[in-house]
């Protein structure tokens, strides 16, 4: 399992890295991805994150 999750990590990095983004955590538990050209943020709060899972799971 942790190869696993070493391995989406990489992807995740690698992703970001050729984009040009850059993430920021708060304590909130939210994200906030950053454009590192043009400093634009999109943020993605908890509950963002919890309606994707419950969304995915339901696809299943």
């Amino acid at each position: 399992m942790k190869e696993k999750i070493s391995m989406i990590l990489q992807i995740f990095v690698g992703y970001m890295k050729s984009e040009n983004l850059g993430l920021a955590i708060f304590k909130d538990g939210s994200l906030v991805f950053v454009d590192q050209d043009t400093n634009e943020q999109w943020r993605i709060t908890p509950e963002n994150l919890q309606r994707l899972y419950d969304d995915y799971e339901a696809w299943i």
